[in-house]
């Protein structure tokens, strides 16, 4: 498996679990809904990344890259327990905690963009992001969970398994169109 695809299974079942971790604060028959819709999804998801010949520009990534991935992915396993200590004891959020994941998930995600010139990783990185600010402020202002949430935990990872099946789906199509017929 390609390190275009392997990466592309991880924020799939990154977002099945924002989905799934998060659907049950959710009133009434909302839970049940997104559990289905979430699994669901993630085996079409999962589908088009195995079946797709080609995911992002199909170029295996450089040393650099490679070094910048490791340094980032180093940062988020450092911001995320400590901005989540900071949260909770410092500043008495434990609510925010959530969407803080989400925030440092998708700030990983823009770094990505720029280290490994996908335009794809820009849209998801700045829409993760954005719900979890959003997720962040909401919780300082002691909304109900559910919203917390849906903000979030659930959008970021509706936009998660989106991206990566709009990629997938992508790279299936220009695999299908570059292939003599």
């Amino acid at each position: 498996m390609s390190g275009a695809k392997l990466g592309s299974m991880i924020g799939a079942v990154g977002g099945l679990v924002f989905v799934m971790a998060n659907a049950g604060a959710l009133p009434g028959p909302w839970s049940l809904v997104l559990w289905v819709a979430g699994v669901l999804t993630f085996v079409g998801v999962t589908a088009l990344v195995l079946r797709a010949r080609l995911i992002g520009r199909g170029v295996e990534p450089t040393q650099h890259q490679m070094r910048a991935f490791g340094y980032t992915v180093l940062a988020e396993l450092l911001a995320i327990p400590v901005g989540s200590q900071v949260l909770v004891r410092a500043l008495d959020l434990p609510a925010a905690t959530l969407p803080w994941v989400a925030t440092v998930i998708g700030v990983h995600f823009l770094v990505f963009a720029r280290v490994f010139g996908e335009p794809v990783f820009t849209w998801l990185g700045l829409g993760v992001t954005l719900c979890g600010v959003v997720g962040i402020v909401l919780a300082a202002r002691a909304v109900p969970q559910s919203a917390i949430s849906l903000v979030g935990g659930i959008l970021p990872g509706i936009i998660l398994l989106a991206s990566v099946g709009w990629s997938a789906w992508v790279g299936q199509a220009s695999s299908t169109r570059s292939s003599p017929s």
